[in-house]
């Protein structure tokens, strides 16, 4: 009997403790569903982690979390959520049609008709899948299935606006013009105050040269809303087949102004300055366009002819320069600088740079010179080649997601020991990134306050921390905390004495950590102007010192993830990127939640031209808590 009861009680102990999990995986997913709600996607991730890690079976947290990644454009990351819900659930119809979309929009046509196809099998009466599918034969220039898809989403749903209007586009496209504007006709009248679909008719108008009809519509698109780029763009450009030349400038000023980052109008503007001859206001674009896009060629391409025009051939040589080492087999700049190099008295150079680009003109045995120099000059194939950074954010929601911040795209720089007070002390969030690790947790229990494992630009040590909070510690913890105090003050040659006296195996690699992050950080202020009553700094280190000091660290510490990333920085810093990543990697797989390593590993592989595998770990940053990672997918593993 007495084993009887033991057993009860336990199984009575399981089932609560399984209760408990339910209820807070259900209190989990409602608050992350209210953060998706109020459009706060990130914070919403970090709800759906922690859902999964009470759950790691159940589909529901992964759906969310997929529709949280495609929010921020984190499409490979949705997708591979969706793929997760559909192994769970593989007749979760939402997924399949998140997934469906989201091969979309990474171009995947084949995998997005597939997984359209399945719904349809499930739910053949879906009009959105039919639409949706519509989109995808859009893309494929499969006009006629295009219109068969919306023709099918209509009759199920006979007011379906955007099948209307998607129905109007691939008219349009067939040049089907009164038809297209029939169908783009109906949707307005469904949805009048829709200023898309009068963007749309404006579009199919202009498509049909009707340019004075295409401009009543951007006015009427503007009129209610006048803070879409799209719109004040597609006028601009309207405004140029009329000849309106100053009403285009004006449209493409309003671009930038509610767009800052829009380096294709900057570069039409550039364009239009030059023909005026303002040749300053000209360059001044091309400036914004080489800064915000510099590895397009064009930039430099069209700044590099206006410092022509000012007979500023050396600033026009580097420029083409740049142009050659982006695009070695661009005929036209071999050309151009071969013409410059001439103005700059380097004949001998020249005439290596022409028979160069006749070289390149005629290697291809089907294509004669005069018909390559042609396609070069040809206006159309350059738009081909432009792919300038130019998203037209429509939703002034949309500019508060992090993937369209404006900010500085830097790695996380070195982990140091810090602390902070009791009621600072909470877990891991969007704001204030911490870790402890086992140690910590142990070391914490003689304290007042916390320390915390943390990145060197959040905090040094809050100054409301003293050294009254740990008058009662002693030994090496003592010259511990007292060195941490010295390195938040900037006392560097005094903390650099204390990390060093400490040999107690427990807080050594803490002391490392610490100085290694200081000796750099003092390496950096070094060029500053010393101020009056500062402190001798330490000693004298370069880079290849501190990756040593790392090393030996390690020898004795090979299990501290936070040892590796800052060796992973100092790397980094020494243009070693190989070695880099391989301890970004090291410290991954001893801490696979280590968000900053997943970021900084991203940027170093992005650097490289590894796009595809930095999407990946920027995904796992985001996930993580990272949202600068939303700005860099958009920006560089996107394209």
């Amino acid at each position: 009997m007495r084993n009887l009861r033991y057993i009860l009680i336990f199984s009575l102990l399981f089932l609560f403790v399984l209760a408990e999990a339910q209820v807070n995986y259900k209190h989990l997913i409602i608050r992350a569903r209210h953060e998706l709600s109020e459009g706060r996607f990130t914070d919403a991730m970090l709800f759906l982690n922690r859902a999964i890690e009470s759950q790691p079976d159940n589909y529901e947290a992964y759906f969310l979390r997929g529709v949280a990644k495609y929010n921020l454009d984190d499409l490979g990351g949705a997708h591979g959520d969706f793929d997760k819900t559909l192994v769970l659930h593989p007749l979760y119809i939402h997924a399949l049609q998140y997934r469906g979309i989201c091969n979309q929009r990474l171009n995947n046509q084949k995998e997005a008709l597939d997984d359209f196809a399945q719904v349809i099998k499930i739910d053949p009466y879906n009009a959105e899948i039919y639409a949706a599918r519509a989109v995808t034969y859009l893309q494929m220039t499969r006009y006629e299935d295009a219109i068969s898809d919306n023709d099918m989403a209509l009759s199920i749903k006979p007011n379906l606006v955007m099948a209307y209007i998607n129905r109007g586009v691939a008219k349009s496209y067939l040049d089907r013009h009164q038809e297209a504007l029939k169908d783009i006709d109906k949707a307005l009248q469904l949805d009048i105050f829709n200023p898309d679909i009068y963007f749309k008719r404006a579009m199919v108008n202009a498509r049909a040269d009707s340019n004075n009809m295409a401009l009543n519509d951007l006015n009427e698109a503007l009129k209610l809303d006048n803070t879409n780029p799209l719109y004040y763009y597609n006028r601009a450009t309207t405004y140029l087949h009329i000849g309106d030349t100053v009403s285009a400038m004006s449209d493409y000023e309003k671009v930038n102004e509610l767009d800052k980052r829009n380096a294709l109008t900057y570069f039409n503007r550039g364009i239009l300055y030059a023909i005026r001859k303002d040749y300053p206001n000209a360059l001044q674009m091309f400036d914004f366009v080489t800064q915000i896009n510099p590895k397009n060629i064009y930039g430099y391409f069209n700044r590099s002819m206006v410092y022509c025009e000012l007979k500023r051939w050396a600033d026009a040589e580097t420029d083409l320069n740049k142009v050659i080492q982006l695009k070695p087999d661009f005929v036209g700049a071999w050309i151009n600088r071969a013409a410059v190099r001439y103005e700059r008295g380097n004949e001998k150079a020249a005439s290596i740079d022409r028979r160069h680009a006749l070289y390149l003109m005629t290697r291809d045995e089907k294509t004669n010179a005069k018909s390559k120099y042609q396609q070069y000059a040809d206006s159309t194939y350059l738009s081909k080649l432009i792919n300038f950074e130019s998203d037209f954010v429509n939703n002034a929601n949309m500019l508060n997601l992090p993937q369209y911040a404006s900010t500085e795209i830097v790695p996380f720089p070195d982990f140091i020991l810090t602390a902070m007070q009791n009621d600072e002390y909470v877990f891991i969030n969007g704001k204030k990134r911490f870790y402890i690790d086992a140690e910590l947790v142990k070391v914490n229990e003689k304290l007042p306050f916390k320390l915390v494992l943390q990145n060197s630009d959040n905090s040094i040590m809050p100054a409301r921390i003293s050294k009254s909070d740990f008058v009662k510690t002693d030994g090496d913890l003592h010259c511990l905390l007292e060195a941490m105090l010295l390195h938040r003050d900037s006392q560097y040659g005094e903390a650099e004495k204390k990390y060093v006296a400490i040999s107690d195996k427990t807080y050594h690699c803490y002391s490392l950590l610490n100085l290694s992050a200081m000796l750099y950080e003092a390496m950096s202020e070094s060029e500053a102007p010393l101020v009056i009553g500062e402190t001798m700094p330490p000693r004298n280190v370069d880079v290849t010192q501190i990756i040593n000091m790392l090393g030996e660290a390690i020898e004795s510490e090979r299990e501290n993830p936070y040892l590796w990333f800052n060796l992973g920085n100092m790397h980094l810093r020494n243009k070693d990127y190989n070695r880099a990543i391989d301890d970004y990697s090291e410290a991954i797989r001893l801490n696979p939640d280590l968000a900053e390593a997943y970021y900084n590993r991203a940027l170093t592989l992005i650097f490289i031209d590894e796009i595809q595998l930095a999407a990946t770990d920027l995904s796992r940053a985001g996930e993580l808590g990272v949202s600068e990672a939303y700005l860099v997918m958009k920006r560089y593993a996107n394209k």
